[in-house]
C-alpha cells in the first residue's frame, strides 16, 4: 500500500518521536534495537524518509507498544492496521465473551466486573449488581466523581478511602507510562483535582502485600481484596484491553455477608 501524503508522514514522525521519548530511548539506541541506523531513524522522524511497514513493526516491537498503539503508529504512516478491532459485543468476540460470562457466573456470590481500558463497565455478575451502588450505565467520568468527590456515594462507602484513592492514582500513572491513552489521562487529572490539597497517607504498612478495600455497610465493615485478569497474547484491540476484576471476601464475616446478599438479590421478583 502506498503512502497518501506528506502530512501523514509528518504525523508518523511526531508519533515515533513521542514513543521514543516516552520509552527514554535515543535515536541511536532505537536504531540499534530495531536493526536500523540512527540516520534513518532521524530521517523518518523528520519526514525526510518514508518508513516501510516491516520497519514500523520492528520499531513497535522494540518499544513494546500495545496492539492499539501499533495500529495508531501504522495508520500514521498511511498503512492499513495490523490488528483487527471489534466492538465488545461483536460476533467475532462471542467465544471469548462466553468465557468471561462463565467466569462471572462461577464467581457468584462474590462480585465480579468486566471493564474496558478507561473503566467503562462492560459486564457484571449478579453479586456485583447486588453489592455495588454504582450505576452500570454511568460514564467513567461520573464514576471518578462518585469515587473521588467528597460528596460521592462510593467515597462514602469505602472505609479506607484515602489508601484506595491514592493506589488508584498510582496504578493509572503506571498505565499511562506504558500507553497513549488521552481519555485515561483526563480521568486521572479529574481524580487528582478532587485530591488537591490532600496529603498522601503515610501509615500504609510496608508489609501489606495486597490492597484490601473495606466497605461500610450499615454497622458492618466488609473486608475484601481483588484480583485482575486479562487475556494474554491477544492480537485484537478490544479484547487485549478487557480486564476482569474478581472481588473476594477477606474474612469469614465478609464471606457470609456476600452469600446472604446474593441470596436476597436472587430471591427478588423479576
Amino acid at each position: 500500500m502506498t503512502h497518501k501524503n506528506n502530512q501523514e508522514i509528518t504525523a508518523f514522525g511526531r508519533l515515533l518521536r513521542f514513543w521514543r521519548q516516552k520509552r527514554k530511548l535515543s535515536q541511536l539506541q532505537l536504531a540499534h534495537l530495531a536493526g536500523s541506523s540512527p540516520r534513518h531513524i532521524s530521517f523518518i522522524e523528520t519526514g525526510r524518509s518514508r518508513p516501510g511497514r516491516e520497519l514500523i513493526l520492528r520499531l513497535a516491537r522494540v518499544m513494546d507498544l500495545s496492539v492499539r498503539d501499533v495500529n495508531a503508529l501504522i495508520n500514521a504512516a498511511g498503512f492499513v492496521p495490523e490488528y483487527a478491532e471489534y466492538e465488545f459485543n461483536d460476533d467475532h468476540l462471542q467465544p471469548f465473551k462466553a468465557v468471561v460470562e462463565t467466569m462471572l457466573k462461577a464467581h457468584n456470590p462474590f462480585p465480579a466486573v468486566v471493564l474496558d481500558r478507561v473503566g467503562t463497565i462492560l459486564m457484571t455478575n449478579d453479586a456485583y449488581k447486588a453489592f455495588s451502588p454504582v450505576d452500570m450505565a454511568e460514564t467513567p467520568e461520573a464514576a471518578i466523581d462518585q469515587m473521588f468527590d467528597p460528596k460521592g456515594m462510593m467515597r462514602q462507602f469505602i472505609e479506607n478511602w484515602e489508601e484506595i484513592a491514592w493506589s488508584w492514582i498510582d496504578h493509572q500513572q503506571a498505565e499511562l507510562a506504558k500507553a497513549n491513552n488521552p481519555r485515561l489521562e483526563a480521568l486521572a487529572a479529574r481524580a487528582k483535582a478532587h485530591l488537591k490539597g490532600m496529603k498522601r497517607p503515610q501509615n500504609k504498612s510496608p508489609q501489606s502485600a495486597i490492597l484490601m478495600p473495606r466497605f461500610r455497610v450499615g454497622d458492618q465493615t466488609i473486608s475484601t481484596f481483588a484480583t485482575m485478569m486479562r487475556f494474554e497474547n491477544v492480537t485484537e484491540v478490544t479484547l487485549s484491553e478487557v480486564r476482569v476484576e474478581l472481588i473476594f471476601p477477606a474474612d469469614d464475616m465478609s464471606r457470609k455477608f456476600f452469600e446472604n446478599l446474593y441470596q436476597n438479590y436472587k430471591s427478588l421478583p423479576g
